[in-house]
């Protein structure tokens, strides 16, 4: 009952506000067409060419019109890969075909951390306007990682993880407060994030927003921090999620409820920790790939970890002590 009240009360506020016929993804999100062209829908494998706004009712807060030079792409997956339930941009691209424009409603009382300037708002809107659809059938895995190449900025599929994630664009971010632990209620919302970037990792579409260090750490600022960088002796608080590069989860604060503290150099973690976290300011939070040798190295750590093995890291620096 409370599902069918909430999607005639959506019913009713769409049709109020756009004055277009509204429908629903697959996954649930409400979403309204401005322009809908004849046309076939996306179809997994297809390569699509978008932008897309961030909107706070008539305010937009991101463009990817204005944020680079290139429109947002990424490669469209099959529905069965998905094992969790997708962002609203990367739900509502199944639903068009090509010269289409949506708006897709994600509601955010189904969101544990609102983006900062939505903390009165219902609805976080993001118009979409899909620009092209490129068929790979005839493509080699290695032509369609060339097309993918061609931005100077992140793939959508990596504006699809930060979606997912449920973090903004550089100091827009709203970092859980430092008083709120980390919860298992937002695991998968981060597991999504983390898998996207994994996929975009393995095709070589992490280009010129990858980092590396002198050590061979590589890491990603995907939110800035206000705070300051902690100093070796510092007593830190992070929330975390680990994960290999099949994506399959090792670790997570988040399913312990629980913040990790530690003391930052004085060994109590590994060396890709040690270094990465003395990257971050206060309140920022980054993606590492940390290599073997500032791992675990060839013993690894059973059971989860195994020798050899390359981790990936989505950390927030929560609180410096």
């Amino acid at each position: 009952m409370k599902n069918l009240i909430y999607f005639i009360g959506m019913f009713l506020f769409l049709v109020a506000c756009q004055q277009e016929k509204p429908t629903v993804t697959k996954h649930g999100y409400p979403f309204v067409f401005h322009i809908d062209k004849p046309g076939k829908n996306v179809e997994p494998g297809d390569i699509v060419s978008y932008h897309v706004y961030h909107r706070n009712g008539s305010e937009v807060t991101f463009s990817s019109r204005t944020s680079g030079n290139t429109p947002n792409k990424m490669v469209v997956p099959e529905y069965a890969n998905i094992s969790r339930k997708p962002s609203p941009i990367a739900d509502v691209l199944w639903n068009m075909s090509e010269g289409d424009s949506v708006t897709v409603y994600l509601n955010l009382d189904s969101v544990k951390v609102r983006p900062r300037g939505y903390e009165d708002a219902k609805f976080m809107e993001y118009d979409v306007a899909l620009l092209k659809v490129e068929k790979t059938d005839d493509l080699t895995p290695e032509q369609v990682q060339a097309k993918m190449k061609d931005q100077k900025e992140v793939s959508a599929t990596l504006s699809t993880a930060k979606d997912a994630i449920q973090i903004g664009e550089g100091e827009n971010t709203a970092p859980p407060s430092d008083n709120e632990p980390a919860s298992a209620a937002g695991e998968p919302l981060i597991a999504d994030g983390v898998n996207v970037l994994l996929k975009q990792y393995e095709l070589g579409n992490l280009d010129g927003v990858l980092k590396t260090t002198d050590s061979g750490l590589k890491y990603i600022r995907m939110s800035n921090g206000n705070g300051d960088f902690p100093k070796s002796g510092d007593r830190v608080a992070v929330d975390y999620y680990g994960a290999l590069l099949n994506g399959k989860k090792f670790d997570s604060s988040y399913s312990k409820n629980k913040s990790f503290e530690f003391t930052l150099g004085a060994g109590q973690v590994i060396p890709g920790w040690e270094e990465g976290i003395a990257l971050m300011k206060e309140g920022s939070t980054f993606a590492f790939f940390i290599p073997p040798g500032l791992a675990y190295g060839k013993n690894g750590f059973p059971p989860s970890i195994p020798a050899d093995a390359e981790l990936c890291f989505y950390v927030t620096l929560k609180d410096i002590q």
